[in-house]
């Protein structure tokens, strides 16, 4: 096997590597959004849930933005 071969070789395994190593990536920065967007629906039906028990002065503000007012300290 001449030395352009051999390079070649090598060329195609990196790229199939990299190619297998962004699918992997890609699956897991998916399965990251989904888990973030399902904690953002549970802090706001706790935070809505809070306002709805008369606990602190909601008014009409959104959940997230009451919890941002209502944040513990060691935050």
């Amino acid at each position: 096997m001449s030395t352009e071969d051999s390079r070649l070789v090598d060329l195609e395994l990196r790229y199939m590597q990299l190619d297998r190593l962004v699918d992997e990536l890609s699956t897991v920065v998916a399965d990251q959004s989904k888990l973030i967007d399902r904690l953002r629906a549970d802090l706001a039906a706790l935070a809505a849930r809070q306002l709805g028990s008369g606990e602190g002065d909601g008014g009409d503000l959104d959940p997230l933005q009451a919890f941002e007012r209502d944040r513990p300290p060691h935050y």
